[in-house]
C-alpha cells in the first residue's frame, strides 16, 4: 500500500538536530567490542582424507594438540542440520556454496573468530596426496560439496578442476589413495608396514560378517611424522561395518583414530 504524502496546511516539521544523534552513534561505535580474531592452529594440526578417483577428498580424522577428532564440518550430520544459504552476500564464507551446515565443535580455534554463517574453517588449501602411482603429488582445495555419507551428509572439499582428471583406483570401485594436509616425516618401505591380517584381527574390524562374500583390509599408506606413525586401512568387498580407518601405530598397541562405516539406511 502506499503511503499518502498530503499534509494539513497548518501542520509544521520539527527538524531533528544531528549533532547529537551523531555523537550518540558514534560513541555506541566507539564502545562496541571489535570481534575477536581467529585463533591460530596448533603447529601439529593434520587432516587425514580419503580421496576418490575424482580427486575429492573425505577427512575423517584430524589431529591437533596430540588429540584425535574429525572436523566439525566433515563430522556428518542429519538433513535438518541443512538450511538455506543467505541470498545476498556471501563474502564473509570460508567456502560459499548452496547450503550449509554447522555441527557444534569443542575446539575454540573452529568458531572464536569466524562468522557463525561460515560454511566451513580451517581447510586446508594444499594437499599431498599419496598412492601406489602417486607420492606427493599436490592437490589445491577449489571448494567443497555436499556428499551422503554414513547415512548422512558432510562436507568433502574438491581439488579438481572442471575436467576433473581421474585417478587410478585402489581396489575398490572409487577410492584413490589419501591426502595428508601436513608433509610427513617419511614413508616407511612397504616391507615395513605391519601385517595388515595382525592389525585386523587386533582391532575386530571385520567381526561383521558379509553375507555377501569375503571382505578383507589393504594398506593404502603408512606415514611417520616426528611424534607418530599412522596407517590408513580400506576395506575391499561389500558388507556393512568399518569402510575406511585411520590407524595409530604406537608399538605393539595399534588404536582406530578415525574411521568411516557402511551402514544399512
Amino acid at each position: 500500500m502506499r503511503r499518502s504524502t498530503h499534509h494539513h496546511r497548518s501542520a509544521r516539521l520539527h527538524p531533528t538536530p544531528l549533532l547529537p544523534v551523531c555523537l550518540l552513534i558514534g560513541a555506541a561505535l566507539a564502545c562496541s567490542p571489535e570481534p575477536p580474531s581467529p585463533i591460530p592452529l596448533p603447529g601439529d594440526h593434520l587432516i587425514v582424507a580419503i580421496t576418490d578417483a575424482y580427486g575429492d577428498l573425505n577427512p575423517i580424522a584430524r589431529y591437533a594438540e596430540g588429540i584425535w577428532d574429525r572436523p566439525s564440518w566433515a563430522t556428518p550430520a542429519g538433513w535438518d542440520r541443512l538450511a538455506a544459504a543467505p541470498a545476498g552476500d556471501s563474502s564473509t564464507w570460508r567456502w560459499p556454496d548452496g547450503r550449509r551446515t554447522w555441527p557444534v565443535s569443542e575446539r575454540p580455534w573452529d568458531s572464536i573468530g569466524h562468522p557463525v554463517q561460515a560454511v566451513a574453517v580451517n581447510v586446508p588449501d594444499r594437499w599431498h596426496f599419496y598412492s601406489d602411482s602417486a607420492q606427493d603429488q599436490p592437490l589445491v582445495t577449489r571448494g567443497l560439496r555436499l556428499a551422503d555419507n554414513a547415512c548422512g551428509i558432510s562436507w568433502w572439499v574438491r581439488t579438481q578442476a572442471e575436467w576433473r582428471e581421474v585417478f587410478p583406483r585402489l581396489g575398490d570401485l572409487r577410492t584413490a589413495g589419501v591426502s595428508l594436509s601436513r608433509r610427513p616425516t617419511a614413508i616407511p618401505p612397504t616391507d615395513e608396514w605391519p601385517a595388515v591380517e595382525r592389525i585386523v584381527e587386533e582391532l575386530g574390524l571385520l567381526s561383521e560378517e558379509s553375507p555377501w562374500g569375503d571382505s578383507r583390509f589393504i594398506w593404502i599408506g603408512v606415514f611417520r611424522f616426528e611424534d607418530m606413525t599412522i596407517g590408513v586401512l580400506l576395506r575391499i568387498g561389500p558388507g556393512f561395518g568399518v569402510r575406511q580407518a585411520v590407524i595409530e601405530l604406537q608399538g605393539d598397541r595399534p588404536r582406530v583414530v578415525g574411521e568411516t562405516r557402511r551402514e544399512p539406511c
